[in-house]
């Protein structure tokens, strides 16, 4: 096109008396100055008419998908890979009247900015269906580790096809380069790639996810996921901060993920008191009287002595864990542990059904208060070590 339009330009401007220096200035800006403006109807073409055309189109189908995927950002993407390529086939024949290596340059930068239009492009369509299948409610698990894989995948080779354009090589070349580097680089960026490789499994096996309440020991992080990516998975702590932490540190270190006891409808209660040791002997008769009458003493035999632990744990048992709010499909017991020095350690193990962590603490602390409120009733003792008022004049 170019080539007709300069030689019928050109003859024009010479019958006209123009110099020849000026004919080739006049030209060049012509050709450029059209280029760009057929750059520029072409942007519009798609910011405006084409895509006003295509979601007209797409509401009319019966899916969905079709409006997600072909958002603005794609059609704005399309459009700036298709003006690349405009500026790649028509800049260069614009510029006649270059030298050899200005020209040579022009044609590789072009090349190059083609190449990042395609990748621009690529990146936009993958957050674009990762979001489409988030709206409709599909398991994304595998879907952020492709989405992250693909843009990597993309960003790489572009890196590569953009530097065998700039250095003039074969892609092969440079493959071959960045092979004898692949040892440097892996010690040089060993914990980045280990966050990586650490990303994409802990989203395949699926134990990790957007909204999971997880907690990590290690390094004092407890809080709800709001986003997992291969190279970080960012969490918001219960005082709204956000931490990002490396996904090696959640493989190699553990964490916990209260994620699964919430969907088990169940969250186990543990915790342990000590009685004194010389508080435990025989109720006589006459204390066990006041216990008759009391449903949780069916079954035992009030008419000869008990032992007041004994009448204690059954009586922990059958008031709090056949109580509602627990899950009787699950394991209950009140236990004892080894006596040691500091008394003898009774645990309550049980599961109670508010998962909530609000409602799981008020739980357990009128679990707590119960044993507190109702320990002399038996005759025992909390042993704790002797403080404060404890220590008195006799």
């Amino acid at each position: 096109m170019f080539p007709e339009y300069y030689i019928v330009l050109a003859s024009w401007l010479q019958s006209l008396g123009m110099p020849d220096s000026m004919i080739r200035l006049a030209v060049t800006v012509t050709l450029w100055l059209g280029v760009f403006v057929i750059a520029g109807a072409v942007y519009w073409l798609f910011a405006s008419p084409i895509k006003k055309v295509v979601h007209y189109f797409t509401r009319k189908t019966p899916t969905k998908w079709d409006e997600y995927i072909i958002s603005d950002g794609v059609i704005k993407g399309f459009s700036l890979m298709v003006i690349a390529f405009m500026f790649m086939k028509l800049l260069p024949a614009a510029s006649l009247y270059m030298s050899i290596s200005w020209a040579s340059v022009l044609m590789k930068t072009l090349k190059s900015l083609f190449v990042v239009s395609v990748l621009i492009f690529v990146l936009r369509m993958s957050d674009t269906v990762y979001k489409a299948s988030e709206k409709q409610g599909m398991e994304i698990h595998v879907l952020i580790v492709l989405r992250n894989f693909i843009k990597i995948l993309a960003t790489v080779i572009a890196v590569i096809v953009i530097l065998s354009i700039v250095l003039s090589r074969n892609v092969a070349y440079i493959l071959s380069g960045l092979g004898a580097m692949a040892a440097i680089l892996s010690l040089v960026f060993k914990d980045t790639i280990l966050d990586l490789v650490a990303g994409v499994k802990l989203s395949i096996d699926k134990s990790l996810v957007k909204g999971d309440w997880v907690e990590v020991p290690k390094l004092g992080v407890s809080g709800t996921v709001i986003d997992v990516a291969i190279s970080a998975v960012k969490v918001r702590g219960w005082d709204n901060a956000v931490t990002s932490v490396p996904p090696y540190a959640l493989f190699s270190g553990g964490f916990h993920n209260y994620e699964y006891m919430k969907r088990s409808g169940g969250r186990r209660i543990k915790r342990s008191f000590n009685i004194d040791v010389n508080s435990v002997r025989y109720l006589t008769v006459e204390e066990q009287s006041r216990f008759v009458g009391q449903d949780w003493v069916k079954g035992v035999d009030l008419n000869r002595e008990q032992v007041n632990l004994s009448l204690f744990r059954r009586y922990l048992e059958r008031k709090l864990i056949e109580s509602s709010g627990f899950r009787d499909d699950m394991i209950n017991m009140v236990r004892e542990l080894q006596p040691g020095s500091d008394g003898i350690p009774v645990e309550i193990y049980l599961f109670t059904s508010n998962t909530d962590w609000k409602d799981y603490e008020h739980t357990q602390a009128d679990i707590l208060d119960e044993i507190i409120a109702s320990v002399h009733l038996f005759s025992l003792r909390l042993y704790q070590r002797p403080s404060g008022t404890d220590l008195r004049p006799a």
